[in-house]
C-alpha cells in the first residue's frame, strides 16, 4: 500500500516559545525526526504548517483555514496527497519510533477512513492513517465550526488500534517542561 507521509507542525507553539520545528533533541530537529522516520515507511512526505519559512526539501502544505487546529492540517494534506491514504504524525512527539510506525501499518484495515491507537489514557489521533474518503466529512465538520478530530471517530468507519505497549511514547513536547521530561524519560 502506498501511503503519503505528513507532519503536522502548524501549531502556534505559544506554549513552547518558539516554533517546535527548530527544537533539537538527540542531536537533530523535531521536523528532522519525523521526516526521517515517515521516510523509512513513504515515497513522499508533506510538512503541514502555516510557516512557510521551514528549511525543508519537502513540500509545506499551507492550511486553507487558520487556527482551527491539526484538522486543517489533516484536510489540507489529504487534499494534496497523491495517495488514496496518508500516514500522519506530529512534529512534537519525539519519542516515536520505527516500531510504532511499523505496528499501525500491519494493523491497518483497508476499508477503515481512520486507524488510529488507543492507550490506557486517550485515542491519540495524530499518529494515524487517514483516508481521501474523510474529506466530505472533515469539510463539514469545519464548515460546522466543529474542529476536534475525535468527532470524526462518530461520523466515519474507525479501526481503533490498541496501543497501550508504546502508552510512554505519545508524549508531545508542548512547553519546555515538557520537552525536559521526555529527554529525562528517553536517558533512563
Amino acid at each position: 500500500m502506498k501511503l503519503t507521509g505528513v507532519v503536522i507542525a502548524g501549531g502556534q507553539s505559544k506554549r513552547m516559545g518558539k516554533d517546535k520545528v527548530t527544537i533539537r533533541f538527540e542531536g537533530q530537529t523535531l521536523l528532522s525526526h519525523a521526516v526521517k522516520l515517515l521516510e523509512k515507511f513513504t515515497d513522499t512526505i508533506l510538512v503541514s504548517s502555516s510557516n512557510t519559512e521551514i528549511e525543508t526539501s519537502h513540500l509545506i502544505v499551507s492550511d486553507e483555514f487558520t487556527y482551527i487546529g491539526p484538522i486543517a492540517g489533516i484536510y489540507a494534506s489529504l487534499k494534496q496527497a497523491q495517495t488514496q491514504k496518508i500516514l500522519v504524525i506530529p512534529v512534537d512527539m519525539p519519542l516515536l519510533n520505527d516500531e510504532i510506525i511499523s505496528f499501525l501499518i500491519n494493523n491497518i484495515q483497508d476499508e477503515a477512513m481512520i486507524n488510529v491507537f488507543s492507550t490506557y489514557n486517550r485515542t491519540q489521533m495524530l499518529v494515524g492513517i487517514y483516508d481521501k474518503a474523510l474529506l466530505s466529512i472533515v469539510e463539514t465538520q469545519i464548515n460546522n465550526n466543529q474542529y476536534k478530530l475525535r468527532d470524526l471517530l462518530q461520523k466515519s468507519s474507525v479501526n481503533i488500534i490498541d496501543g497501550t505497549a508504546f502508552e510512554e511514547l505519545f508524549v508531545n513536547a508542548n512547553t519546555p517542561i515538557d520537552l525536559q521530561k521526555i529527554k529525562d524519560q528517553y536517558e533512563r
